[in-house]
């Protein structure tokens, strides 16, 4: 709770910089500029959009993989990591790659582009639109999430998406076939997947640029979910779209 506290003070100080305004069209119902879709196993994760021509796809650190249920049996060790917080995790890095596409190629003349994050994971999909009220990781990833969106001029909104329709998906993160798995056999296949073959194998890949995170931010990310704190209010606003990644053809 404190957490959060320091996180509101910052935000309602003098000289914070932000504005607090909103504007109507990410307030409205409306059709969504851009779908982005997402997914996470306990080794991986990936997402991409076929309208912004991005994919992308990260395997996590041991130091994170060592504290899901890969290596803990369930969620009384308070080192924990969910499925749930890796998840949220991937809407942000899609978040990330969406906002380095407005601001290096013109997609619309929309000056307030809303996109629709689609997903299988319920717990995700809700602290995306809301946020996490019990995970500690969870509260912490959404306030740097919403730093994130403070002064953001593109809106997002959340929808689920069954497993089954997920098809490429899965193959980003191998959620399906490693999440049964023991740890040895899922770390094996996570690494050693041909990713190369996705552009192959979906023809409507093609199109897209690599999406490649700025390992500084990366790290950032790595940081919250082991330490279970969020960054300085003031550090996240001065984050810029070159500070995020870039698209690589």
């Amino acid at each position: 709770m404190q957490e959060e506290l320091n996180f509101i003070s910052d935000a309602l100080s003098q000289d914070s910089g932000i504005n607090f305004e909103t504007p109507i069209a990410h307030l409205i119902p409306r059709i969504p500029t851009a779908l982005i879709i997402e997914d996470s196993s306990l080794t991986a994760c990936g997402g991409y959009s076929i309208t912004l021509e991005f994919w992308w796809h990260i395997a996590f650190p041991e130091e994170v993989t060592h504290r899901t249920l890969l290596h803990l049996e369930d969620n009384r060790d308070e080192t924990f990591i969910s499925i749930n917080c890796l998840e949220y995790v991937t809407i942000i890095i899609n978040y990330y790659a969406t906002i380095v596409k407005f601001a290096n190629c013109k997609v619309n003349d929309d000056p307030y582009p809303v996109i629709l994050c689609v997903m299988d994971n319920t717990s995700a999909l809700n602290w995306t639109l809301h946020t996490s009220k019990k995970s500690i990781i969870g509260r912490a990833l959404a306030s740097f999430f919403c730093g994130l969106l403070i002064g953001s001029r593109i809106g997002i909104n959340a929808k689920w998406i069954s497993t089954i329709e997920n098809i490429i998906e899965d193959k980003f993160s191998r959620l399906k076939e490693n999440i049964n798995s023991d740890s040895s056999v899922a770390h094996s296949s996570s690494s050693t997947y041909n990713y190369s073959k996705l552009k192959q194998e979906h023809e409507e890949l093609k199109v897209c640029s690599f999406f490649q995170l700025i390992p500084k931010l990366l790290s950032l990310v790595w940081e919250i979910l082991l330490t279970q704190r969020c960054p300085d209010l003031s550090l996240i606003l001065r984050l810029k779209p070159h500070d995020l990644g870039k698209l690589c053809i």
